[in-house]
């Protein structure tokens, strides 16, 4: 609960490695529990069991190691369910980029020389009723050849953030809090859990 609590209240200007942060433990248990409301989602929204949603839960699961965590994630995924409510569309339509950009929410709410917990709720929530239709419009852009037009979208759209906060006082500068010394537990993680990928993989495929 400590590490928890660590992680939830650093700053998360890249580069910020949970594990560095607050350990091993706090740092996978915040990717696990990310993890679990992403797959809660997608089984509320009765999202079907696919090779994107194994992508979907991939990334979060990776990101919730250096930015996003169980407090950020959620302004933002309610500005994704207010646009699907204003455009009278599923949810579901738009679950896979509730999440996008959510260290900018941390940022924004724990930086005492700019923005408080009101404007990163606010931020977050702009930043989630923002993405899908942006992310429409890129993936027309570039035609589907960009595997990853999530980051394509969120790019775009960090590339006018970060000049607008700048200019009201920000100061988004880069840091470096890096873990090492974690080859061997994070070499086993990673082999248990591709084990685990390939065994779903065959289940479902199968």
């Amino acid at each position: 609960i400590p590490g928890l609590r660590a992680i939830i209240l650093v700053e998360d200007a890249l580069i910020t490695d949970y594990i560095h942060v607050a350990g091993v433990s706090a740092a996978f248990v915040n990717s696990a529990l990310v993890t679990l409301i992403s797959l809660g989602l997608l089984w509320l929204c009765k999202e079907p069991v696919n090779g994107f949603t194994l992508v979907e839960l991939g990334l979060m699961a990776g990101f919730a190691l250096f930015g996003k965590n169980i407090a950020n994630i959620w302004p933002i995924i309610g500005g994704t369910f207010l646009y699907a409510k204003v455009r009278r569309e599923p949810f579901g339509k738009y679950v896979s980029v509730a999440t996008a950009l959510a260290p900018v929410v941390t940022y924004v709410s724990l930086d005492n020389g700019f923005g408080n917990l009101g404007w990163g709720i606010a931020v977050g929530v702009l930043i989630g009723f923002v993405l899908p239709p942006l992310s429409a419009y890129t993936y027309k852009i570039q035609n589907g050849m960009n595997l990853y037009n999530m980051g394509f979208a969120c790019g775009l759209l960090a590339m006018i953030l970060v000049p607008v906060m700048s200019s009201m006082g920000a100061d988004p500068t880069v840091t470096t809090r890096w873990s090492t010394g974690y080859t061997l537990p994070l070499a086993m993680a990673l082999s248990i859990l591709c084990l685990v990928l390939i065994v779903t993989g065959l289940f479902f495929g199968g």
